[in-house]
């Protein structure tokens, strides 16, 4: 047992001899410094010792920008601003409307005067009965006008669309250049607005006046006594030997009877009253009446055109609705 405890003590001194610590220190100093040791040895190293640490980031190569100079941008026509249009802002729109509506004004200060003075085609000798015996047709026109009768024609005698029950009178005051042509036809089974295509169509394959007049009839768009009519405005057209004129064509159908009538208005003068008279008393065989409506848009056409021939426009001026914009 002896021998046992002087073998330990022998291993314990020359433990402590290879630790460095010195004979005769305490148990309990040995002890604090191994663990003050421990402590130095397994301190986790700094970033600045260790560069290859797991903790440190990989750096990351940023490429270099290289700044280049853009293009030049195309530069654009410069346009006149419109007013109150300073550089990022809006325009006035109440301003801007102003301007186009004197502007407009000015466009048309050359033609506004007659436009306005245009006076309704005067009617010094007062109205008159027409009448046709042979379909029973009867219309107030002006009392200066001169008649032609009433023709009927058979077939091949002219080349007009249905000649077999066609008819046609004429009633004008030539000195003024006004007047109207009836086209009379008996229909009882067509209705109005199959006709009026048919005869397009027909049309469509004529010359001179006869294309010319029917092509713009559009679908009914009028009253006339209380019937439907297709009402347009033909503007003025060479014809050559046949002259050069401007017309309202009106197409209706009472009772038994397709009435076509072409209306040359007096030149330079407002012929909404004329035409409005002779509409409103058009009937066939006594057939009671009602509405005369013009369509909006042919009245508008008929007194801007016919009033404007005071100012002298040529074809190609008046055809151009250019010249009425702003």
């Amino acid at each position: 047992m002896k021998k046992n405890c002087a073998i330990t003590i022998a291993i314990l001194f020359f433990w402590l001899t290879a630790c460095g610590v010195p004979p005769g220190q305490d148990e309990t100093n040995i002890t604090n410094k191994t663990f003050t040791d421990f402590e130095t040895l397994t301190e986790v190293p700094s970033h600045s010792t260790t560069p290859y640490a797991a903790t440190e980031p990989i750096p990351i190569n940023t490429p270099t920008l290289t700044l280049t100079e853009a293009p030049s941008p195309t530069p654009e026509p410069t346009q006149t601003p419109l007013p109150s249009q300073g550089e990022g802002e809006f325009p006035d729109m109440e301003t801007t409307y102003e301007a186009m509506r004197t502007d407009r004004e000015m466009r048309l200060a050359t033609m506004a005067a007659p436009v306005l003075e245009c006076e309704l085609a005067p009617r010094v000798m007062g109205w008159r009965n027409y009448h046709i015996e042979e379909i029973g047709l009867s219309m107030q026109l002006p009392a200066d006008w001169s008649d032609v009768d009433y023709t009927t024609y058979r077939p091949n005698q002219l080349k007009m669309f249905k000649v077999s029950t066609y008819g046609v009178a004429s009633s004008s005051a030539m000195i003024f250049g006004e007047g109207v042509t009836l086209h009379v036809w008996h229909e009882l089974e067509t209705k109005l607005i199959p006709f009026i295509k048919e005869l397009r169509v027909w049309a469509a394959n004529q010359e001179y006046i006869y294309a010319t007049l029917f092509s713009p009839l559009p679908h009914v768009n009028s009253m006339v006594n209380g019937h439907p009519a297709s009402i347009a405005y033909v503007p003025e057209h060479n014809f050559g030997k046949m002259g050069s004129e401007a017309n309202i064509v009106v197409v209706t159908k009472i009772g038994e009877y397709v009435i076509l009538m072409i209306y040359q208005p007096r030149p330079a003068y407002d012929p909404t009253e004329t035409l409005t008279t002779i509409l409103s008393s058009l009937t066939i065989n006594g057939l009671e009446g009602g509405e005369t409506d013009i369509a909006k848009t042919v009245r508008c056409q008929m007194i801007l055109f016919s009033c404007l021939s005071q100012c002298h426009f040529k074809m190609d001026e008046l055809t151009d609705d250019s010249i009425f914009r702003p």
